[in-house]
Order: structure tokens, then sequence, then C-alpha cells
């Protein structure tokens, strides 16, 4: 009887302390999905959970204020109740590629409550247990600053196809990074053959006696070492077909978030055709120093 009485305490003891192990085991489960669920309330991007079928079945407070619904009315709708109808085909492709195991990163568009359209792009994957999972972030600034690039560029080109200058870029090695149709025009080339090449050795080549013109020796190049900026220059131009011209140019260094002492990125030729300057002032000193009617010299210069 008394070892009946021990065995059963003993039992009863190995119960108790399966008891505390499975009450502490569950505490400290339901403590790990507390902070998980604090995690993703605090996430900054919305987490959407839904079923194999697209469903919601989950979904945080940033996912909620993303599409302006409270959870509980978030729940039970499906994906294709959020997005245009012309995304479901796509949406198609999508669940194959997350079925063969794939992330799907990409950029996609919801409907917010109000009807009103947000761009978004999405990160999501099946989950082990079967169901998909979803961060969406929104990218309305993004695309708004990318459309603000966009225009920039737009006014930036409008405004170097508009001057009657020719206008290249270069970069730190020399080579042409843009180049406008006003420069196009003036040295023969077409842009494809100007873009990416060395600018030196095609139209800055040689002096006006037809000797060898080096790079080390020339303002341009220095602009991209130094950071010296030179105007008002005047020097010849060859042209494609080997001819040249005498052109006024004057080249700025471009500089890193453009500081004065930033890194050098680059550097800006502008230049102007001025042939037909030079010939007009050579008749003024004609005509300022000789007779008009027999051309003789009249004066000294």
């Amino acid at each position: 009887m008394a070892a009946r009485t021990a065995q059963i305490t003993k039992q009863t003891e190995l119960l108790r302390d399966a008891n505390s192990n499975l009450v502490r085991e569950i505490g400290e489960r339901r403590t790990v999905e507390t902070r998980l669920r604090e995690l993703v309330e605090h996430a900054p991007d919305g987490i959407f959970v839904a079923d194999l079928d697209g469903r919601y079945t989950d979904v945080n407070g940033a996912g909620c204020r993303l599409l302006g619904y409270t959870r509980e009315k978030l729940v039970g709708k499906t994906i294709m109740d959020l997005i245009p109808a012309e995304d479901i085909d796509r949406l198609r492709q999508s669940r194959v590629q997350l079925l063969q195991g794939a992330t799907h990163v990409a950029e996609w568009t919801l409907r917010r409550k109000d009807g009103a359209y947000l761009p978004v792009e999405v990160s999501a994957k099946i989950l082990p247990d079967g169901r998909w999972q979803g961060f969406v972030r929104d990218i309305s600034e993004r695309r708004q600053a990318a459309e603000r690039v966009r225009q920039s560029e737009a006014l930036f080109r409008l405004l170097l196809e508009s001057a009657g200058e020719g206008i290249y870029g270069l970069d730190t090695e020399g080579r042409c990074t843009f180049v406008n149709e006003a420069a196009l025009a003036m040295l023969g080339y077409t842009r494809e053959e100007l873009l990416g090449r060395a600018t030196h050795p095609l139209v800055h080549h040689t002096h006006a006696d037809g000797s060898v013109y080096p790079a080390e020796q020339c303002p341009i190049h220095a602009a991209l070492c130094t950071g010296a900026a030179a105007r008002g220059l005047v020097e010849l131009l060859w042209r494609k077909d080997g001819s040249s011209f005498p052109a006024e140019y004057s080249v700025q260094p471009v500089r890193e978030a453009n500081l004065d002492n930033g890194a050098i990125r680059g550097a800006v030729l502008v230049f102007r055709d001025v042939t037909e300057a030079q010939a007009l002032a050579h008749r003024l000193s004609f005509q300022a120093t000789h007779d008009a009617l027999t051309g003789l010299v009249n004066r000294q210069e």
C-alpha cells in the first residue's frame, strides 16, 4: 500500500512538473508572439498575409493606414478587390512564380478605400504553411521624385538643344557624355560617333601650324585634372572631314554635389564658330588702315 502511494505521489509530481513546463512554454510562446506582433505592428511597411486564394487573413497597422481600411474591413477581402482589372492577368502570372518558390518583387497599383490608386512596391513570397506574405511600401514620393528628375532632364535637354552654341560634356577620362545638335552640326559627327569616345583625338588634336596638340597641354585637360576653368579661348577645332575652324570656347569643370572643393566628375565645354567674326574683324582692320580707293596703307596699325 505504501509503495502504491509513493508511486502515485511520484506520478503526481511528474505531472505537476510537466504541467509547469507546459505552462512556462505556453507563456514563453505567447511572449514571443506578442513581441513579434509588436514588431509587425511597428513596421513602417504594410505587411499582408493571405491564403492561397488571395484572401487576406491578417494585416498590420501600416497596411491598414496605407489603404485607409480598418483591419476588420481588410481581412476577408481578396487581392483582386484592391488591384485594377488590367492587372489581374499579371497577378495570375505572379502567383505561378510564387508557387514555384520564387520571391516576387515588383511595383503594383492598389486601390484605397477612398477610390484613389496608390503606387506601391510589393515583395511577396509563400510561407511554409502555404499562405502568402507581402511587404508593401508606398512609393508615391519615389515616383514623384523620379518624375521631377524626368522633367528636369527634359528641361535640360530642351535648353541644350535650343542653344546656338555647341555644347558637350566630358567624363574624367575626356570621353563625351552628352552633345547637342549645334555641336554635331559644327563638327560633322553624329551623336553615336561622339558619345563614349575621347574628344581630344577627334576635334582638338592639331595646332593651326600643323603641329600635334598634346592633350596634356590642352586647357580642357587641365579642367579635368586640376579643376581650372577657362573662358574666351580661341583655338582650332577639327571636323570629321578633316577641315577645321576657329572656335571660341569655355570649359567648366563639373564637381561632386556642385561643391567648389568637391571631386571633379567631368567638364562641360561650350564653343562657337568665330570664322565670320574673325573675317569681319580682318575687314574692319583693313578698312581702318588702307585707303578705300587705292587699297594702299594709309597709316600704321
